[in-house]
């Protein structure tokens, strides 16, 4: 092969590189440009978890708050019952049949006040096992959260 001939062959060979380069290039673009559109998809995505993260956990708070707001009221009841019944007791042992009939009326507005406690605490058991099954909602959302950019 000549000096001529062998400059000839690099130049092709230079020439099907540069092709090749560019082919790559150009693929080389269409990927990244496909990865940063996956990234912004993802970011979005991750700002919406993140949102409903937060607004999960505020409810929770809300829950938890709710909850000691039932536990309270049902321990003020049960206090008031207990009263109520410890005042009844103390007034049925007075002689006259107005006092039975006193007592017999406390009994049934007791009654009454049991039915409401009852109430109550089945409405408390309610929220309670409510606001238990936010739990893992709220935990599986942190666990998962995406990495932030």
């Amino acid at each position: 092969m000549k000096g001529h001939e062998k400059v000839k062959v690099c130049i092709e060979i230079i020439e099907l590189i540069y092709l090749f380069l560019l082919v790559h290039a150009a693929r080389l673009l269409q990927t990244l440009s496909a990865v940063q559109g996956q990234l912004r998809d993802l970011e979005e995505e991750n700002g919406i978890s993140r949102r409903r993260v937060h607004e999960l956990e505020m409810e929770l708070e809300e829950c938890k708050r709710e909850v000691a707001r039932e536990r309270t009221r049902l321990f003020e009841r049960e206090e008031l019952s207990i009263r109520g019944h410890g005042d009844t007791s103390s007034r049925s042992g007075s002689g006259n049949g107005r006092g039975k009939a006193k007592a017999r009326d406390t009994t049934t507005a007791g009654g009454r006040e049991a039915i409401d406690d009852v109430r109550l605490h089945e409405r408390y058991k309610e929220v309670v096992e409510e606001k238990k099954g936010l739990f893992p909602i709220a935990s599986q959302q942190n666990s998962s959260s995406y990495p932030q950019f």
